[in-house]
């Protein structure tokens, strides 16, 4: 994404994430989760762990639901 790398601290966070899907046992985020895209979830919610996983899930179902978009006559 962008050609960009995490610096110490996100990748401090990251791993933060990373031992935080084990420990809870949190299921697997799908391969398109690549770690910048994790970070820039983690930025968004103030790096607060439940929170940035909760809106990743939600954001996976989103992706299930609308992408790629349905061909219709209409459109």
């Amino acid at each position: 994404m962008g050609g960009l790398e995490p610096d110490d601290y996100e990748r401090k966070k990251l791993a933060e994430f990373e031992e935080y899907l084990i420990k809870k046992k949190k299921h697997p985020l799908p391969s398109f989760w690549v770690p910048m895209q994790r970070i820039r979830f983690l930025q968004s919610c103030g790096y607060n762990l439940d929170r940035a996983y909760k809106e990743m899930v939600e954001h996976s179902n989103w992706r299930d639901k609308a992408l790629p978009p349905q061909l219709t006559k209409k459109t």
